[in-house]
């Protein structure tokens, strides 16, 4: 592995910060722009990964679905 991606997130964490944020949204335990601040944060950290050109592909697929799924948070907070 290079060294570029040893210092990459894990999935394992991102999943987990995407999931929590999403339990603070759907128990109202966090002010909306909170969460939303959050969820860009999200998007933009996983956007960057998914357009790194040295991510290998079997890694990119899960990347890309945590993505969408952080998209469709954001967009389903904004609808509030």
């Amino acid at each position: 592995m290079n060294q570029k991606t040893d210092h990459q997130p894990q999935i394992e964490h991102l999943q987990a910060a995407v999931e929590h944020v999403k339990a603070l949204i759907h128990s109202d335990s966090a002010p909306v722009h909170a969460a939303e601040g959050l969820l860009h944060s999200l998007v933009f950290m996983i956007g960057s990964l998914v357009g790194d050109a040295e991510l290998p592909e079997h890694a990119r697929a899960s990347y890309e679905g945590l993505l969408e799924v952080s998209r469709e948070l954001l967009w389903k907070l904004r609808g509030r």
